[in-house]
Formats: C-alpha cells, sequence, structure tokens
C-alpha cells in the first residue's frame, strides 16, 4: 500500500486548518451566538444608543429651564 505524497499530506493539514478557522469565524460572527463578536457589538450599540439617548434627554431638560 502506497502512503500519500508528502505534499498532499501538508495540502489536507492546511485545508483542515482553514476549515477550523472558518468555522471559528462563522460562529464569532454569528449574532444568534450569545458571546459572538457580532452579539456583542449589537449589546454595545443598544447600549450606547440609550445612552444618547438619555445624555440628550437631560441636555434639552438643561437648556429647557
Amino acid at each position: 500500500m502506497d502512503l500519500p505524497r508528502e505534499d498532499i499530506v501538508e495540502l489536507r493539514s492546511r485545508v483542515s486548518q482553514l476549515e477550523q478557522t472558518v468555522k471559528r469565524m462563522t460562529e464569532q460572527l454569528n449574532p444568534e451566538q450569545p458571546y459572538s463578536l457580532a452579539a456583542n457589538q449589537q449589546i454595545y450599540i443598544d447600549e450606547t444608543r440609550k445612552e444618547l439617548a438619555r445624555l440628550a434627554n437631560n441636555a434639552r431638560r438643561i437648556t429647557c429651564c
């Protein structure tokens, strides 16, 4: 039985590593995953929007009176 050539073995290893990398990146960018980069970014955006609304409200109250 012949063993695969060394370059084929190396190529298989690289493809496997790339597949794992793509899988991790897909998980990190999936907003449905609670700790993904996308989910965390959405939380940050929502919190920033709330804070800006609060600051705008405070500014209106200060300039109103």
